[in-house]
């Protein structure tokens, strides 16, 4: 019967005139039992993306309900496969996991998570960051810090200043601010978390770039002097970043020197 069933869906065809075909085709897929919609999932990687999908839904909502041993065999499958040095479907089985993962255990949540992170491919390594910045788990937190120091993931860096204590962010802040230079939102909760250390570098961000720096001053509650904003409008009056600038002035309540960059402009 099961091989029916299954069969029977796989061979559903997308027809243009059968309008309802992903409601009939989810709708069958909800009749399967666990075991069949596991069975179903073509390891292969020859099923359509719609159909796949449609399919791990179906997994991740009987995973949700109850776990059971066909789970964990699909799941210990998967990571087998994803593992594997050659493998030429790898990405569609990280893919896979990384759905599926979501509604798994926590045991195989965290398994696939530290899979993901120890894997030599950048794609597969940023599943398992994503995975954790959805669903933080602080028991990763020296495995991300080794991550980041031996691949310099951007994610990875994120994840960090996010949740990392300050102490960590204060003894690297230098690497850290560095990788930042084109993350303006990043780079300020960097400083925000560091502000008793980092302060101290903001004389040099305003030399290195002050826009950046403006914006981060203004984000921070820290009003520039006439002085210091006049500088930076003359330096920066050209840029195509200009509108941060006007931004954090007018933050600053800085009225004169607006209305004369308004005036120019």
């Amino acid at each position: 019967m099961e091989q029916n069933r299954t069969a029977f869906i796989e061979s559903l065809e997308f027809c243009k005139e059968r309008s309802l075909h992903s409601n009939f085709r989810n709708a069958f897929l909800a009749c399967l039992n666990p075991n069949e919609a596991c069975n179903i999932l073509d390891l292969n990687f020859n099923q359509s993306p719609k159909l796949r999908q449609s399919i791990l839904k179906k997994i991740c909502l009987d995973m949700t309900n109850n776990f059971v041993d066909c789970h964990e065999e699909l799941l210990e499958t998967l990571l087998y496969f994803v593992e594997q040095k050659k493998s030429p479907n790898r990405n569609s089985v990280a893919f896979c996991l990384s759905e599926i993962a979501v509604a798994a255990s926590q045991v195989y949540k965290e398994k696939i998570i530290q899979t993901f992170l120890v894997s030599p491919f950048v794609g597969i390594r940023k599943r398992g960051l994503n995975l954790l910045y959805s669903h933080w788990n602080l028991a990763f937190e020296n495995q991300i810090a080794s991550v980041w120091h031996e691949h310099r993931d951007l994610i990875a860096a994120k994840l960090i200043i996010e949740n990392f204590p300050p102490e960590f962010l204060e003894l690297h802040f230098l690497e850290l601010e560095s990788q930042l230079k084109q993350r303006p939102k990043m780079r300020l909760l960097l400083y925000k978390r560091t502000f008793r250390v980092s302060s101290k570098y903001l004389p040099k961000l305003a030399q290195d770039d002050g826009i950046t720096y403006a914006y981060i001053c203004a984000k921070m509650g820290i009003v520039l002097s006439p002085q210091k904003a006049k500088c930076l409008v003359k330096r920066y009056s050209t840029d195509e970043r200009v509108g941060i600038l006007v931004w954090a002035l007018g933050i600053m309540k800085h009225w004169e020197i607006l209305s004369e960059m308004y005036k120019n402009n």
